[in-house]
């Protein structure tokens, strides 16, 4: 059987050869991927080229040393949380990334299509989180550099496959980062993890609810994991739905937005600051200026107190959209 590669498949072969940087042949490889024609005849094809990136980046890592490995990889945080989207082959994660971001990125009903971490900003009523689409678990082109990726973000998205066997699917993915030390933080949970492993905060969310068979597997997969962590349904097709994931995942997140305004003055409620749950006046001071933790006298309260305008004390703990005075 003919291969029948298309034109573009030549133009990125020629960018190939004519690059310079590992990054760049890279990125030519993956260009031939994807626009290489899914059939048998050119399996051999699309084999021989995963396993050229796996080469280039395997040299790359080595060549960057130990320390650095992942760091060719890495996405520079952006907005009020980084948030990776983990899941297996096909689980809907890189479709999610495309409806609500910025990002493009790449969609196709074949396995294995996102190769390298694609962030995207998605909007949160006055705030943006940034998520970042990850090769599916069980890539072996990633795995030498994607546990120290994932080491970094805030919070995991869990995306599970509602229509095919998603209680089995969450298992797989909490084992398989368990293995790298890594555990999911269930829900209102804000201890620290133990000795050696990294704890994140994380959002379960089942994918192709709209599909056939997807509405019976999101209610077990909610039934298996709804108690112990923010469990949400999807369909990119679906407005209510969406809205309903981008609640939840700021709410799986728990992180709070603060404003702050000067006296006399109406408060920035374009800028909020944004701290984690739990946070209070005394850490709001900091995060505004690294000073004024000590040089703090007072403080103004415009939400969740009693009243508006009520002197507070450096514990009093906040609340989401609490407006505050500062005075030094």
């Amino acid at each position: 059987m003919s291969a029948n590669l298309p034109p573009e498949y030549y133009e990125a072969e020629k960018i190939f050869r004519a690059a310079k940087t590992t990054e760049d042949k890279i990125r030519a490889i993956e260009e031939m991927i994807r626009v290489t024609p899914r059939h048998k005849g050119t399996d051999k094809i699309l084999g021989k080229l995963r396993q050229r990136i796996k080469k280039l980046k395997e040299q790359a890592e080595k060549k960057a040393g130990p320390v650095r490995r992942g760091f060719l990889y890495g996405v520079k945080k952006e907005g009020a949380a980084q948030v990776m989207l983990v899941g297996l082959p096909n689980s809907g994660k890189s479709a999610l990334l495309d409806t609500l971001t910025n990002a493009q990125a790449q969609v196709a009903p074949w396995p294995f299509t996102t190769r390298m971490p694609q962030p995207g900003m998605m909007t949160f009523e006055n705030i943006q989180v940034q998520m970042v689409d990850l090769p599916p678990l069980g890539d072996e082109a990633s795995a030498s550099w994607l546990p120290n990726v994932l080491f970094g973000p805030d919070g995991y998205c869990i995306a599970v496959d509602t229509t095919d066997e998603p209680t089995l699917a969450a298992d797989m993915i909490r084992e398989e980062l368990a293995r790298w030390k890594i555990a999911l933080r269930p829900r209102g949970d804000l201890t620290p993890p133990e000795e050696g492993w990294r704890k994140k905060h994380t959002l379960v969310v089942g994918t192709k609810v709209d599909e056939p068979g997807g509405a019976e597997g999101f209610r077990a997969l909610e039934a298996a994991c709804g108690d112990t962590y923010h469990t949400v349904p999807c369909s990119i097709g679906d407005a209510a739905l969406l809205e309903g994931f981008r609640q939840a995942l700021f709410e799986a997140l728990a992180i709070m937005r603060i404003y702050t305004k000067s006296p006399g003055k109406k408060p920035d409620m374009e800028s909020p600051f944004i701290l984690e749950v739990g946070s209070t006046v005394l850490d709001a001071a900091a995060a505004v200026h690294k000073d004024f933790a000590e040089s703090l006298k007072a403080a103004r309260l415009w939400g969740s107190g009693k009243f508006d305008g009520q002197q507070v004390q450096r514990d009093y703990v906040l609340h989401d959209g609490d407006i505050l005075e500062l005075r030094l």
